[in-house]
């Protein structure tokens, strides 16, 4: 399976176009999904009488029933996950595929990368965890999914309704990426003004907004909270660069000549390196 989802999912491509149906089928078998095809909405619909997918990715343009027709017909016999696929990108189709039962929709042109990106996201929401994330935290803040409260250092912070819904949906898929539309869905706006959300919480998390390190963008696909889990107890916090953390970390060792009362603080920096790739701990244990 590809690198997020976890195990061989099928994934069935409706796409008229047989140049970019063999396209889709020979990039998506390289990143281990299995995949079947089918030239229009007909054989679509008799491959699914005797198969069963685990996510079908549907062009919207194609003659006789279309995909949004395809997409209908496909929602009154289940709730298969679906990624629409068009060439027209205005919102009103947008909201119209949504509206008739489809998880996501991509507009062509689009990177192959990116096309991975949504189809594991579909992915992890069409699949049940083993259990349901609770509380993140990143930096000294912490945030309540279930309540949609944040807090730092324990004192409650106030947030609008649209950052309470934008900070749960990344949450709830904490260190991975999710893409701009979802995140519309959730907050119940358009893409534009998931950025003016994204900008206002960063005011009010990051140290500097203008380098942000907990809440990543990630270009061409959307954003991601970086998070790590809750410091047990007896362990200092620090959030700072990956470098500035070993120079710390070597310093705290030296003070102590590598020495100290059994027990002694271990002392962790969470340094994050700059790129999207999230947290990394470094520790110092006295010994």
């Amino acid at each position: 399976m590809a690198d997020l989802a976890g195990d061989d999912a099928h994934i069935l491509v409706v796409d008229d176009d047989d140049r970019i149906r063999t396209l889709l089928k020979r990039f998506l078998q390289e990143r281990g999904y299995r995949v079947s095809t089918a030239p229009n909405a007909d054989k679509a619909l008799s491959t699914l009488n005797s198969l069963a997918f685990d996510l079908l990715v549907l062009d919207v343009m194609m003659p006789g029933m279309d995909g949004f027709e395809l997409t209908e017909a496909i929602r009154k016999r289940g709730d298969t996950p679906i990624l629409l696929l068009t060439a027209r990108g205005e919102a009103e189709d947008r909201i119209k595929g949504l509206s008739l039962g489809a998880d996501d929709y991509l507009a062509k042109p689009f990177e192959p990368e990116e096309l991975v990106l949504r189809i594991n996201a579909i992915l992890r929401r069409a699949r049940p965890t083993s259990a349901a994330i609770r509380q993140v935290v990143f930096g000294d803040w912490q945030f309540d999914v279930e309540r949609e409260s944040l807090t730092q250092a324990g004192q409650p912070v106030r947030l609008t309704g649209g950052e309470a819904a934008l900070l749960a949906a990344l949450a709830a898929s904490a260190g991975q990426t999710v893409s701009r539309l979802f995140l519309s869905e959730r907050t119940g706006g358009g893409e534009r003004a998931v950025d003016v959300q994204v900008t206002r919480l960063r005011r009010k998390i990051e140290a500097d907004p203008k380098e942000p390190l907990p809440l990543q963008t990630v270009r061409g696909a959307g954003h991601r909270l970086a998070t790590r889990r809750p410091v047990p107890r007896r362990r200092h916090q620090a959030l700072v660069g990956r470098g500035e953390a070993l120079a710390i970390a070597v310093r705290a060792l030296r003070t102590s000549g590598g020495r100290g009362a059994r027990g002694d603080a271990v002392l962790v920096l969470w340094a994050y390196d700059g790129r999207g790739g999230g947290a990394r701990a470094v520790e110092a244990r006295l010994r």
